[in-house]
């Protein structure tokens, strides 16, 4: 009986060894850079702005290095934020266009010390916080980019309490 499991237990082993599998590298040859978003729309009393983040995507086995990063922003998109038939363009924000000391101070309240910052991060924003933001409401994000158009849409969820 004992060696009818102990070849079953053996047998067990040697399928599990078997069954391993080599490890995959994808080809860069196939990658086709794809646009990457990220946006927020925020309903609350101290909330910061709406704002869209717009980057490339990058190959699997790429590099990393502050140029690559400083390249992987887009820039000169138009953003627009839909509500209904109210279109608000978002504004184009990179850091090496803000001036000092407001570029340090906006550094530092997102969490960074900007002496370690190198990257010329960019983002586009609602500055003048012209959104209507109302819970139960639709809105759309429309990104016009290098002739391409990505359309997303959102509704505003109600506060639990």
């Amino acid at each position: 009986m004992i060696n009818v499991i102990n070849k079953w237990l053996l047998s067990i082993v040697v399928l599990m060894m078997i069954s391993c599998e080599d490890e995959y590298f994808p080809s860069t040859k196939i990658y086709e850079k794809q646009l990457v978003v990220e946006s927020y729309l925020e309903l609350s009393n101290d909330v910061i702005p709406p704002y869209c983040i717009l980057t490339y995507s990058l190959p699997f086995n790429n590099d990393l290095g502050p140029d690559v990063i400083n390249n992987i922003y887009v820039r000169g998109a138009q953003v627009a934020v839909i509500q209904g038939t109210d279109k608000v363009i978002l504004q184009e924000f990179c850091l090496k266009d803000i001036q000092e000391p407001f570029r340090t101070e906006l550094i530092r309240q997102f969490g960074f010390n900007p002496d370690s910052v190198l990257t010329d991060f960019c983002a586009y924003i609602d500055i003048s916080r012209e959104i209507n933001l109302q819970a139960g409401r639709q809105y759309t994000l429309e990104i016009i980019s290098n002739g391409d158009t990505t359309i997303a849409n959102a509704e505003m969820p109600f506060t639990i309490l």
